[in-house]
Formats: C-alpha cells, sequence, structure tokens
C-alpha cells in the first residue's frame, strides 16, 4: 500500500507539472515574464498601443532583446493575457504571437521561427508562465526574480544585507515603488539605492505646464508617495545613505495632436534621514525638496512644490 502511494503522488506531481507549463494555443491565459524595460512601446496601425518583444532561441534558453540575462534587466511584468493571435511573416523570418491584456496589445516576435517548429512552444514556454499573477507558478517566478535580482544589484555593502532586508528592499522597489528595476549608486560618496520608475503614463501640455511646473506636479502627484513609502524598509540598514528615484516624463504641445512626446529625465536623490523626518510629519514636502537633490536632463534644479 505504502508503494502504491507513492506512486500514485508522483503520478499527481508529474500530472501537475505538466499542467503548469504553458501551452501555445489561441486563448490559453499566461502571466508574462518579460521586464517592462525589455518592450518596444508602438502604436499600432488601429491606434492601439503595442508593447513588442523581439526573442531569440540560444543554446541555453532564450535571449530577449539581444540580452541573455534578460531575467534581470528589470522587474518581470507578470501582465496576464490571452494568446489572441499566432502569425508567421515569411518576409522578416519570425513567428508573432499576440497576447492582448484589456486593450493593451502585447507582440512576441520569436526570430527565426516558423510555423511547426517544435521549438516555438519551448521559446514560449521561456517568457511566460501558465495561469494568472495569482497562481502559485507565477508567484514562485515571482520570488525567483527578487532572489537574482538582489544578487545582481546588491553588492558592496548591500551585500552583506540578510535576505529577508534584501527582499524587503527589493519588494518596495517593485510595489510600492511601481519602478521598471532595482540597484545601487554612489553619489557625492553616499550609498543610494536606485529604482527606476520607467515612464509617466500621463503626456503633459507644454503650453499650460513648463518645466518647472511638470516637475513640480509629478512629485506632488506621484513621487512624495514613493519616497513617505521609502522610510520604513531601510530604517534599520544604515548602509543605505537615501534613495535615488529616476522617472521620465512625457511632454508636447497639444496643438499638435499627432507629434511624438519628447521626454524629460527626472532624478531625486533623497537622503534616508529627510525622508524619515517627512514620513513622520516633522518636515513638510517642500522642507524635503530642499534637502533633495534633484536634476532634469543632467542639470540641477531648484523645485517650488507651489508651481504645481
Amino acid at each position: 500500500m505504502r508503494k502504491a502511494g507513492l506512486l500514485f503522488l508522483s503520478v499527481v506531481l508529474l500530472s501537475s507539472s505538466l499542467q503548469a507549463k504553458p501551452v501555445l494555443r489561441e486563448g490559453e491565459i499566461v502571466t508574462v515574464k518579460i521586464p517592462s524595460a525589455l518592450f518596444e512601446r508602438d502604436s499600432g496601425w488601429t491606434g492601439a498601443v503595442e508593447y513588442i518583444a523581439t526573442i531569440q532561441s540560444t543554446s541555453e534558453g532564450v535571449s530577449v532583446a539581444s540580452h541573455e540575462d534578460w531575467k534581470t534587466q528589470g522587474f518581470p511584468s507578470m501582465v496576464e493575457a490571452k494568446v489572441h493571435k499566432i502569425n508567421e511573416n515569411k518576409k522578416k523570418n519570425y513567428m508573432e504571437v499576440e497576447l492582448r491584456s484589456g486593450s493593451t496589445r502585447v507582440k512576441l516576435r520569436f526570430e527565426g521561427h516558423h510555423k511547426g517548429d517544435s521549438r516555438l512552444n519551448e521559446a514560449f514556454a521561456e517568457v511566460v508562465v501558465a495561469g494568472t499573477p495569482k497562481d502559485e507558478a507565477a508567484k514562485s517566478y515571482l520570488d525567483e526574480a527578487y532572489r537574482a535580482l538582489a544578487d545582481k544589484f546588491f553588492t558592496g555593502e548591500l551585500a552583506n544585507l540578510s535576505e529577508e532586508k534584501k527582499k524587503t528592499l527589493v519588494v518596495f522597489a517593485h510595489v510600492a515603488a511601481n519602478g521598471t528595476t532595482v540597484g545601487s549608486t554612489i553619489y557625492k560618496d553616499g550609498l543610494y539605492l536606485f529604482v527606476d520608475l520607467g515612464s509617466d503614463t500621463s503626456v503633459y501640455n507644454s503650453l499650460q505646464l513648463n518645466q518647472s511646473q511638470r516637475v513640480a506636479k509629478v512629485i506632488n502627484d506621484k513621487l512624495l508617495a514613493v519616497l513617505k513609502a521609502f522610510a520604513k524598509p531601510v530604517e534599520d540598514v544604515p548602509e543605505v545613505y537615501g534613495v535615488k528615484l529616476k522617472f521620465e516624463v512625457p511632454y508636447k504641445s497639444f496643438l499638435e495632436q499627432t507629434a511624438a512626446p519628447e521626454y524629460e529625465r527626472l532624478e531625486i536623490y533623497a537622503p534616508s534621514s529627510d525622508v524619515k523626518s517627512f514620513a513622520e510629519a516633522d518636515i513638510t514636502s517642500q522642507e524635503l525638496m530642499d534637502k533633495c537633490t534633484v536634476i532634469v536632463d543632467d542639470n540641477r534644479v531648484q523645485v517650488a512644490l507651489s508651481e504645481s
């Protein structure tokens, strides 16, 4: 009976493992692993926003956007999507798998693959997880990604942090800050946790808001909350002097409706002690900004939050 029980358990585990592998077919629900930073954003001919990732098969799996270490190029996007179409582009020699997530289209272009190529299923299984982000398979992959990112970026003094503290900082960067990637950087002899927040989803009208007003609005509306959330995870991490936030701010004249926006690169270096004072309401948001270093496109600026 014992052997039969073990055999039954083995069959169940094997069956679960096989079920967990994503299947490339229309209608399949998957969660995308690829980091947001590796997608190219484009407006399709229908006007819908499309996110495109180019994937190449390698001897050890796949590379994405020519990165063999694609898994540590940023946080996995973990977007839940449905396989909508599978098309072959013979002229450009790739298979395209179109995923739909609400109104968003995600296109995975597998270079060098063709219709009927069995390797396509293997390549597809490398970049997605079967099921939704709430399923155990996706949660397990996200934990694995957190550990890999911490090992890559938490070097030097940060390498000595406990695994629990490293994960706390990584989760802050991903969840609380909604960042695309995390790392560390030295600025004026201080060690800063670096969080890349990607680009703003809003495009600002340059006819209504000049650069100073755009910066003030973005900080007031979005970045102050991120800075306040930073206070807790670093309260007992003296190795981290502060946090550096990077955020791209799109803008254009709304008179030019079809024109593509330009982007300002906003960087904020915020000392941990001042963030803590702000989080505990000992200083105002303006006093915090006065203590931070704020840089826009490589030029240091003074921020007047009242301008927003």
